[in-house]
């Protein structure tokens, strides 16, 4: 088992939001107040694509 980190995205690699013309995406503030069915964390969001 590797016990340096995994990064998904190079170093340097410029990286921006997702965003929808419908729906913008707001990491910063669920607004439904959902929270994670493993953790219970209400402080993050995920996005299904």
């Amino acid at each position: 088992m590797p016990t340096e980190p995994l990064y998904a995205l190079p170093p340097y690699t410029r990286v921006e939001s997702i965003a929808f013309e419908d729906v913008p995406f707001d990491p910063s503030h669920p607004s439904d107040g959902r929270q994670c069915v493993i953790c219970g964390c209400a402080t993050s969001h995920l996005d299904h694509l």
